[in-house]
């Protein structure tokens, strides 16, 4: 490789290295995570414009990461109703750039159907079915999980949790 392309291949990679790596959920229809830091301005617009009050500033230890908002689903589901977008003047977040789903549903604990318990309240609250029910176990179709946060809600057990979706997992339908 020719010493001079061999160099703005590796200013080329260290500036990819500068975007600060999060691992909380973004807001819906958030565009890259490195557009995203770029057009946010943390301005709180899409946080005050939430109906549900999923939408929180972050309090990340990173200090490049703190005041971005990001999406928690321990009190309520998101029902992408959009008004977060509406609310972005900076095009971090958009229905056109951006992905729907942000979060993902995994399971994190011990769900008593492992203890041969009937249960079936995350699958029914799931309304992108994404949830199966199996005897003594669920599965999470990771395709089809849109991020809303429902199943974490309806479980009892806190046996699923959300987690930020990887950014080269497909969009859910």
């Amino acid at each position: 490789m020719h010493p001079r392309r061999a160099l703005f291949k590796k200013i080329k990679d260290s500036a990819a290295q500068l975007v600060p790596q999060t691992r909380a959920i973004r807001p819906p229809w958030a565009v890259s995570e490195g557009h995203f830091q770029k057009r946010c301005t943390r301005c709180g617009d899409c946080v005050t414009g939430c109906p549900r009050k999923i939408l929180h500033y972050s309090t990340e230890q990173d200090l490049a990461l703190r005041f971005y908002p990001v999406m928690l689903l321990e009190n309520n589901g998101c029902d992408f109703c959009s008004a977060c977008v509406t609310r972005c003047q900076t095009g971090a977040l958009s229905l056109t750039e951006g992905r729907k789903a942000q979060a993902l549903a995994v399971l994190s604990g011990m769900c008593v159907k492992q203890y041969g318990q009937y249960c079936t309240n995350c699958a029914d609250a799931c309304p992108a079915n994404a949830i199966s029910s199996a005897p003594g176990s669920i599965q999470i179709d990771a395709a089809r999980c849109d991020g809303c946060g429902e199943c974490t809600l309806a479980c009892g057990e806190r046996a699923i949790a959300m987690e930020k979706r990887p950014a080269d997992l497909p969009p859910s339908p």
